[in-house]
C-alpha cells in the first residue's frame, strides 16, 4: 500500500450506480417486495442487471427486511397478548376489526370490513364496499353483532356477556 492511501477500497460499482434511481423507485412503490421480485420488474423496465447487484443496492439504501424480522413479529405478538389485563376466556369477549382492499380485473377496488372474534379466530360476515369510511366500519360491526346474537339462539348478547354476579 502506499503511504496515506486506504489499503483497500472502496471499489467503483458502475452498475448499481446505474440502475440505483430505478431499483429504489420500484422498492419505494412495493416496500414488501423483496429483491428477486424487484429485480424481475426492474428488468422488465428494461434494465440488465443481476439479483446481486439489486440485493447490494437495496441493502445499502436500508430497504430489506432484517433475518430477525419473524423474531421481531414474535414480539409483538406477545406484547399484544400481554396488553389484556385479563385474557379472553370464551368467545365474544374480545373482537377485532380490519378493513382489507381487494382489487378488480378491471381496475376497481373493494373494501371489506371485517370481525374476527379473538378467542376462537370465528370470522364473522363481511361487509363489501368501494369505500372505507365509518359507515362501512358501522356497518361491519352491526353484521358482527347481528352474527353473534343468531348464533346465540335468541338470547341478545349484551344479556349473554353480563356477569350475573356483578349485573
Amino acid at each position: 500500500a502506499r503511504a496515506g492511501k486506504a489499503v483497500k477500497g472502496p471499489w467503483p460499482a458502475p452498475s448499481r450506480d446505474q440502475h440505483r434511481e430505478a431499483v429504489v423507485a420500484m422498492a419505494g412503490k412495493h416496500p414488501a417486495w423483496g429483491h428477486r421480485k424487484i429485480w424481475a420488474m426492474v428488468r422488465h423496465d428494461g434494465h440488465r442487471l443481476s439479483p446481486s447487484t439489486v440485493l447490494r443496492i437495496m441493502a445499502d439504501e436500508g430497504l430489506l427486511l432484517h433475518a430477525d424480522y419473524q423474531k421481531q413479529r414474535r414480539e409483538l405478538a406477545k406484547q399484544r397478548k400481554a396488553a389484556f389485563a385479563a385474557p379472553p376466556t370464551g368467545p365474544n369477549q374480545v373482537w377485532q376489526f380490519d378493513f382489507s382492499e381487494y382489487e378488480t380485473t378491471g381496475g376497481g377496488t373493494w373494501r371489506v370490513a371485517g370481525v374476527a372474534d379473538y378467542y376462537s379466530k370465528y370470522e364473522f360476515g363481511w361487509h363489501w364496499s368501494p369505500t372505507a369510511n365509518q359507515h362501512d366500519a358501522i356497518a361491519g360491526v352491526e353484521l358482527a353483532l347481528a352474527e353473534a346474537e343468531a348464533m346465540l339462539d335468541g338470547t341478545k348478547l349484551i344479556d349473554h356477556l353480563t356477569d350475573p354476579g356483578t349485573g
